[in-house]
């Protein structure tokens, strides 16, 4: 934490990001130190009846850090679940084959500052997507972006249509479609590349390993730099994972989501009401435990815990949150 004089916050990092030609590895250093600077949530949990009061400090996610990758993997492990429905064989070159999935990457010009073409890629690729349903018909969307090594964005979309297939043809290890330019006219921002996928199993897994290795990789300390980097781009630019269309989840099936159990009185309500005090850098050895009043007390005490300015009204400590 040497180069911040307060705790390492994304919103000074933001500020660098947002001038010309920002340094990029200066903004990876950054944020590598705010994502490995271990935090806590800390919480004040009441008792509705008996108004007993109690603290439990739970560590913090941040994209890159173990407790963000061990989440996404639960997020994740339920598309390897759909089924191996082949297409095509992609090892016979010897017959024609058509394939209603395809794997697209959007690409940039460098005719635009580098915040530019982050803050705009969402908003393009949306109207990149409308323009391919009104050509298409319905189409599943699942989407992920990457960095290139100076930084510009360029999207992958793993996309299932369910109207409309096209002919493949195998070229240079590849597996390509004769509708290429009509689809890469719809985007004129910069290049695009199409490949024909022969299962949607092999697409997902393609995506999946993709994500999981982008989201370990301030965590491996050996891993590509660019992998950094992309986690690095999407967190200062507040940019998602990944995004999964409504009707991709309807061909995976139906994804279990964990709900919190907790205790309830008779009329259904919550015994427990949890209030989130404030954020604690420090680390005590655990994802998550109780406090005592006295540990609570001098973690509240102490230079590293910043108040949460919507409970209390007030900031302690030059922050109110993690970003």
């Amino acid at each position: 934490m040497s180069k911040f004089e307060r705790k390492p916050r994304l919103d000074r990092i933001r500020a660098k990001a947002y001038r010309e030609d920002p340094d990029l590895d200066d903004l990876v250093h950054d944020f590598k130190e705010w994502s490995t600077y271990t935090e806590y949530l800390v919480f004040r949990i009441e008792n509705r009846y008996t108004l007993e009061k109690k603290w439990r400090a739970v560590q913090a996610s941040k994209s890159g850090n173990k407790i963000y990758s061990l989440r996404l993997r639960k997020r994740l492990r339920h598309l390897y679940d759909i089924p191996e429905v082949k297409k095509f064989n992609y090892k016979d070159r010897s017959s024609k084959h058509t394939s209603n999935i395809l794997l697209v990457t959007l690409t940039y010009r460098r005719d635009r500052q580098l915040y530019s073409a982050w803050d705009q890629c969402g908003k393009d690729d949306n109207r990149f997507m409308a323009s391919l349903r009104k050509k298409y018909g319905n189409i599943s969307i699942i989407r992920s972006f990457e960095a290139q090594r100076d930084g510009f964005p360029h999207i992958h979309l793993l996309l299932f249509f369910h109207e409309t297939e096209f002919e493949a043809f195998h070229f240079q290890g590849k597996w390509r479609i004769h509708d290429k330019d009509e689809i890469a006219g719809r985007w004129p921002w910069g290049f695009v590349d199409i490949q024909a996928i022969s299962s949607l199993h092999s697409g997902i897994t393609y995506v999946v390993k993709y994500l999981n290795k982008v989201h370990e990789s301030v965590i491996e300390e050996e891993s590509d730099s660019k992998l950094v980097l992309t986690l690095a781009m999407l967190s200062i630019f507040r940019k998602r994972a990944f995004s999964i269309s409504g009707s991709f989840r309807l061909l995976v099936g139906k994804i279990v989501r964990g709900k919190l159990i907790q205790q309830v009185d008779l009329e259904k309500k919550a015994v427990f009401k949890w209030y989130l005090v404030g954020f604690w850098g420090g680390n005590l050895g655990v994802l998550s435990r109780d406090l005592s009043y006295r540990e609570f007390f001098e973690k509240r005490s102490s230079s590293t815990f910043n108040e949460n300015i919507y409970l209390t009204g007030g900031s302690r400590g030059g922050g109110a949150d993690l970003y």
